[in-house]
């Protein structure tokens, strides 16, 4: 008797019968010999089988797969089979576990900052539709360097750096955490269901894509919002933007702690939000999440 990786190497008799295949091996840097006696090649993969000799007894030894398949015949295709099954198992069983323990953290992080990411997304879009020209002008300047500058009717030249420049160039944010959010809930119901199929599951993680990049997203998000729309910030905007404006272009200014704009033709301003209150959620929303890593 030789040993393989701690476990013994019986030699494998013609009259043997397949028991298990238990798990592969290989390639090896030495070749080791193959456990059928009659058997002259050397194999660097293979496999450690169980199997009953003649006697009833039972052996441990290691095999390579085309002896296995002529040695064993129909026996070792379906052992094979069943093998090749387990090892999707016990594979997708880590995986869901990874899942499980990842979203742990993950899924309560991103439900503490989908009340500040909602309020963000109606501001911003109440912003596109009240106040076109302001919003395309900030989001010109953020993509051509975080300056906005505008040339006023007597050639004076205004400008301002803009901070939390991703507020006026992108969207979605909050429906982007609660699609996450969702596919966190979609995917470990399918984990506690007995009657889920392996390729589901395997599909449905896949889909929930990169979990953390997700996270780390929605936190940015909400950071550049925070600093874009802090009371004084936007002020300055729109004073400088303000400089180019034609009246009745666009209506928008801060008042108090209110924003407030009316849409393109309109001098009825409604409130968009009120940004201190905003910069308390968002602070909240944000200390929450930090004090759930840490």
């Amino acid at each position: 008797m030789s040993h393989f990786g701690g476990r013994p190497n019986d030699p494998i008799p013609r009259a043997a019968r397949l028991e298990r295949i238990e798990f592969a091996y290989g390639p090896l840097a030495e070749f080791i010999p193959c456990g059928l006696p009659h058997c002259k090649q050397l194999h660097g993969r293979g496999f450690v089988v169980t199997f009953v000799d003649e006697n009833g007894a039972v052996g441990r030894g290691v095999i390579g797969q085309d002896c296995g398949r002529r040695h064993f015949g129909e026996a070792w295709k379906e052992e094979y089979r069943q093998h090749r099954a387990r090892q999707r198992e016990s594979e997708m069983h880590a995986r869901s576990t990874e899942f499980v323990r990842l979203t742990d953290a993950v899924e309560p992080a991103l439900e503490k900052l989908l009340p500040a990411l909602e309020k963000q997304e109606h501001i911003r879009s109440t912003l596109y539709r009240c106040a076109p020209f302001f919003m395309r002008h900030c989001e010109t300047a953020v993509k051509s360097g975080g300056v906005v500058r505008v040339i006023g009717p007597d050639l004076q030249v205004f400008e301002h750096n803009i901070k939390g420049g991703g507020f006026f160039v992108a969207g979605g944010d909050h429906d982007r955490a609660w699609q996450a959010v969702m596919a966190i809930r979609g995917v470990r119901h399918l984990i506690a269901d007995p009657a889920t199929k392996l390729k589901d599951l395997s599909e449905r993680i896949s889909h929930a894509g990169d979990l953390r990049q997700a996270l780390k997203s929605a936190r940015a998000a909400l950071a550049e919002g925070q600093m874009a729309l802090k009371a004084g910030h936007m002020r300055d905007l729109i004073a400088v933007v303000g400089a180019q404006m034609q009246f009745g272009e666009t209506y928008i200014r801060v008042n108090g702690s209110v924003l407030e704009a009316a849409p393109p033709g309109s001098m009825k301003p409604i409130a968009v939000g009120n940004l201190v209150e905003f910069g308390r959620l968002a602070k909240q929303c944000l200390q929450q999440e930090a004090t759930g890593r840490s």
